[in-house]
């Protein structure tokens, strides 16, 4: 009981100074700690490393817009050299082969090369259809066209890819 006052002056001094120093910690936190945490949570479950902007493929459909096949090869060029097993940037590349620089042989010589490698069952039928495309609207070859969209019907049944092979075979008998 025998404690000293203290002087309350210096109890609202000291008060006062805890409270500046909590909003001041607050503000700190608010303006640059959980900013911070959450981009370092996002970058956990996204992918930041992502480039953000027009992907090559559609940079390549502007080229194309804009009439310039060239620009268009070179950046689904560039697409194929980012990943090798772009099926798109491979089907483009081989339609812009035949359509664009009229060599229908170096179009059906790419995807052949192209299909050697391992490609997933999707992609691999999508790219047949592509090449049975150039064998029959650019190389005039309808027998061999037909013996890829029948073997299509065959190895892929019951999927859009046998679907589409069967239209072609009916639009090529209703041709012929």
């Amino acid at each position: 009981m025998q404690a000293r006052p203290e002087d309350p002056t210096l109890v609202v001094l000291v008060f006062g100074a805890t409270v500046l120093l909590a909003a001041v910690m607050g503000v700190i936190l608010v303006v640059f700690v959980l900013p911070a945490f959450g981009e370092f949570v996002g970058n956990c479950f996204f992918q930041p490393d992502e480039e953000l902007g027009p992907s090559l493929h559609e940079e390549a459909q502007d080229a194309l817009a804009r009439g310039d096949a060239a620009a268009a090869m070179k950046l689904y060029g560039a697409a194929l050299l980012k990943n090798a097993r772009d099926r798109i940037a491979t089907a483009e590349t081989a339609r812009l082969l035949c359509e664009h620089r009229l060599e229908p042989g170096a179009g059906r010589d790419f995807l052949e090369a192209a299909l050697r490698r391992d490609w997933p069952p999707e992609d691999f039928a999508f790219l047949i259809l592509r090449l049975a495309e150039i064998y029959a609207f650019h190389l005039h070859d309808v027998t061999r066209a037909r013996e890829l969209w029948q073997r299509t019907l065959l190895v892929y049944p019951a999927t859009p890819h046998a679907d589409e092979a069967r239209d072609r075979l009916a639009a090529l008998e209703g041709g012929d």
